[in-house]
């Protein structure tokens, strides 16, 4: 058993996928696998280790002179706080062997992440659907054409209707 699948890109197109014939007995234990692996994650944190070559500002210094590389470069860590951009320097080679080592477990754990949700969706789309009698309930209806939403205070959100009342 194949499953066609056509799934949203993040650019508003869309692409078919066929689903492998995966039970999800197989899919749960490997996302059992892959939330283990989340415990061995380590210390991490998020940002850009950029290196910028400075010059002091002083004339007589051999960074003025025209060619010069200027002074050794002075690493930073780039993130965004708040909306707000945030820079962090090193005081010597140990801080930054230590930032590095975080960051790049932050880029496992992003790794990690993506892997987990298009585990859980295949799961999602491969997991039947319990079958119940009987429709919609009047609740599910009033809810699901209600055009005001379940917060009279927040914006209305476009809701499909699928009941057959006008």
């Amino acid at each position: 058993m194949f499953l066609n699948v056509c799934i949203r890109t993040d650019n508003l197109r869309y692409r078919k996928e066929t689903l492998m014939p995966d039970d999800v007995a197989t899919l749960e234990t490997k996302r059992s696998k892959l939330l283990e692996e989340f415990l061995s994650l380590g210390d991490l944190r998020p940002g850009s280790l950029t290196a910028v070559m400075r010059r002091c500002g002083k004339p007589s210094c051999h960074c003025a002179k025209r060619n010069d590389p200027g002074h050794d470069p002075q690493f930073r860590l780039t993130r965004r706080v708040a909306g707000k951009t945030v820079t962090e320097t090193f005081p010597n080679p140990s801080a930054l062997r230590k930032a590095q080592q975080e960051v790049t477990e932050f880029h496992r754990f992003q790794k990690l992440s993506q892997d987990l949700v298009a585990l859980n969706e295949k799961i999602c789309r491969l997991r039947p659907v319990e079958q119940q009698r009987g429709g919609w309930t009047e609740q599910e209806k009033k809810r699901c054409c209600d055009p005001s939403g379940s917060d009279a205070r927040s914006k209305p959100i476009p809701r499909p209707c699928f009941c057959t009342t006008p």
